[in-house]
């Protein structure tokens, strides 16, 4: 939550998750005050990742297209998938070394 706190650009959560994700965890955590907003696996119908990014981007508007979207995502098959349709992404193996390459992840924004 630090990185998400410190990042001045616009962030949304992509998940898939069922439905207690968003009853239970979101405003546990006070998610929805931090995101600008979160896609869910669940109230979308759909398990895939880029399917799922692809609707956050089109409800932020704010994004002109896959190349400015960056998913972190601990599936590699999720970052394959959305770097196949021009996202750019990043494999979160762990903390020590998300913080390590923190400087070099948001580079490219």
């Amino acid at each position: 939550m630090d990185a998400v706190n410190s990042c001045e650009l616009v962030q949304a959560i992509v998940t898939i998750n069922p439905d207690i994700f968003s009853q239970e965890v979101v405003p546990n955590y006070k998610l929805n005050e931090v995101f600008e907003i979160i896609v869910t696996s669940w109230e979308e119908e759909n398990l895939d990742k880029s399917d799922l990014c692809d609707i956050a981007i089109q409800k932020l508007g704010s994004v002109s297209d896959r190349s400015r979207a960056l998913l972190i995502d601990n599936r590699i098959e999720n970052v394959e998938g959305w770097q196949a349709r021009g996202g750019k992404a990043y494999h979160f193996t762990g903390d020590a070394a998300f913080a390590a390459n923190l400087p070099d992840i948001f580079e490219v924004f």
